[in-house]
């Protein structure tokens, strides 16, 4: 499967000439980046197998993996971010939180836990990227 989570497909990511660099290989070495320099600095969001589980099977929210991709992507080494991950951070962020906002609303939608990790995880980019008025939301 080239691309796990058909992500370009997506409307979500028509806006951002960053998503359609989410394919398989970039959220596996941006997973892996995670892994090694987000988790458990200073929270520990997912059991680490099962997380690698449901991204494999694809059983992941694409706001959560955006979410996981713009916390981890100021640590990549991938030649595709170079020197725009700033950019990328803030295009996932942006994007994370229009699919969690658009979803929160709808008439048949609860939150999940996944909307609960991901809001958190973009509070906390929204505070390295001095919005913090948006991540008290």
């Amino acid at each position: 499967m080239d691309d796990l989570f058909s992500f370009a497909k997506s409307t979500y990511f028509s806006h951002s000439e960053y998503a359609s660099l989410l394919n398989h290989s970039t959220l596996q070495s941006l997973t892996n980046v995670y892994f090694r320099h987000c988790h458990q600095h200073p929270y520990t969001y997912f059991h680490e197998g099962s997380f690698r589980q449901s991204l494999e099977i694809g059983n992941l929210p694409s706001y959560l993996m955006l979410a996981v991709a713009a916390l981890a992507v100021s640590y990549s080494d991938e030649l595709c971010f170079a020197g725009h991950q700033t950019e990328a951070m803030n295009s996932y962020s942006r994007l994370a939180w229009s699919q969690i906002m658009e979803q929160s609303f709808a008439d048949n939608h609860g939150p999940s836990i996944h909307t609960v990790q991901a809001a958190n995880m973009l509070g906390i980019v929204d505070y390295l990227g001095n919005r913090s008025f948006l991540a008290v939301l």
